[in-house]
């Protein structure tokens, strides 16, 4: 036998039998909790667990490849960030209420970095002289903290939370435009690998300012953007561009606006900023005529642990979650249906070890509970197959049920077809 650990799912800190109907105001809340992905701390502060952290690695995954591939730069910026850098930008005095702030023990204060504008452009303008240094586009996957007046919907709007931040610099308001264009294409791509199913509408630009901007959202009935879609001119916004759209639509149509009205979580959203930060902090580059210009910028956000969140409620069931394989914690669980069976179940799970499936495979070799309570524990947690192994066993032909079917659908596979 393998002397390699092996993943069970008793060891991952899940509350299996503590399901007791609590406060949670969303499904995907509840489903996170019992299914053992998240653990409250303290009013919208979340500890995430060993399978949510599963999750999360594969959905940074994919943002990195993604970025990477058009020649993103991953950095990882301070948490606590000072005031200074802030009345740069001026925004010390006009952020509000939903900014963290501390003292140190000299007296001096920072704020809980809630977004981080003001430090890339800092450090771009120490790291930057010409037009030869640019484009630069940074990003981070890292912690950001917002004092949510009222924390709801679990992860969905939290005070501690994980998103991919990233800003673009670039040497004139073309070349930002066009770079607007291609990070907001690596989106789609990353949502579409995902498989999650986004729209992408208009938006207004708010605290980021600036003059272009879009959000991709995630259609849910506890989403919190009202969203509108119109059917004639086949355009997407923010309810609060919905003159524009009108406007828009009457301009190049002659029927008038067929307007469908959605509720959406927000998961992204890019923002053209132009000079708005280089100008209040003074960043200019050397341009090809040797005159001064102020270095264009552009930032985009994804909310990493909202996708999670937003992905639980709009694709559950009554057992459970039902996760895109993209996003899974595992792709396998295999269950012992009798205490017999334990060795064989643990020959299969080092036998996938060797395969494609490798570190995609949990085993569930608990002895108390029935067949059927491991294979409802799987489901609520979402994993996407579920191997039965019980006296008819057989390698040719595992007993596979999928989070797709019904719990009773069961199919049988080769461990070919299973990859």
């Amino acid at each position: 036998a393998s002397m390699a650990h092996r993943a069970r799912i008793d060891r991952l800190l899940i509350p299996f039998g503590q399901r007791q109907q609590g406060n949670a105001r969303a499904a995907s809340h509840e489903l996170l909790v019992h299914g053992g992905f998240i653990s409250q701390s303290s009013s919208g502060i979340y500890s995430l667990l060993p399978l949510a952290l599963r999750s999360l690695g594969k959905i940074t995954n994919v943002i990195r490849q993604e970025l990477n591939a058009i020649g993103g730069l991953e950095c990882s910026l301070p948490l606590l960030l000072e005031k200074g850098l802030w009345q740069r930008s001026n925004r010390w005095d006009t952020a509000g209420e939903e900014m963290f702030r501390v003292k140190d023990r000299k007296d001096v204060e920072f704020c809980l970095a809630p977004t981080h504008e003001e430090s890339i452009t800092d450090l771009i303008q120490r790291r930057t002289s010409t037009y030869r240094d640019l484009p630069l586009y940074m990003y981070q996957i890292d912690r950001k903290f917002r004092d949510e007046f009222r924390p709801r919907y679990g992860l969905v709007r939290c005070r501690e939370f994980i998103m991919k931040d990233m800003y673009t610099f670039d040497t004139s308001e073309k070349n930002a435009l066009a770079t607007y264009d291609t990070v907001m294409q690596a989106y789609e791509r990353i949502f579409s690998r995902l498989g999650v199913s986004v729209a992408r509408v208009e938006a207004d630009t708010g605290m980021m300012g600036g003059s272009l901007s879009h959000e991709f959202h995630i259609r849910s009935s506890i989403g919190e953007d009202s969203l509108l879609h119109c059917k004639t001119c086949n355009s997407a916004v923010n309810v609060e561009k919905e003159d524009r759209l009108r406007d828009g639509c009457k301009g190049n149509y002659p029927t008038t606006c067929d307007i469908e009205h959605s509720k959406g979580i927000e998961l992204a959203h890019g923002f053209y900023l132009g000079t708005k930060y280089t100008e209040a902090m003074n960043v200019t580059i050397a341009q090809p005529d040797n005159t001064l210009g102020l270095i264009q910028m552009g930032c985009f956000g994804i909310g990493v642990t909202r996708i999670l969140a937003a992905v639980a409620e709009v694709s559950r069931d009554d057992d459970g979650i039902i996760w895109p394989t993209s996003m899974a914690p595992f792709n396998v669980t295999i269950a012992s249906a009798t205490k017999a069976s334990i060795e064989t179940a643990e020959a299969l799970y080092d036998q996938l070890q060797e395969t494609g499936l490798a570190g995609e495979v949990v085993l569930d070799t608990r002895v108390r509970p029935s067949i059927r309570q491991k294979v409802a524990d799987a489901r609520l947690i979402g994993i996407p197959n579920v191997i039965i192994v019980g006296k008819q066993f057989s390698l040719d032909q595992l007993e596979v049920i999928k989070r797709t079917n019904q719990a009773s659908d069961t199919t049988l596979l080769t461990i070919e077809q299973l990859l």
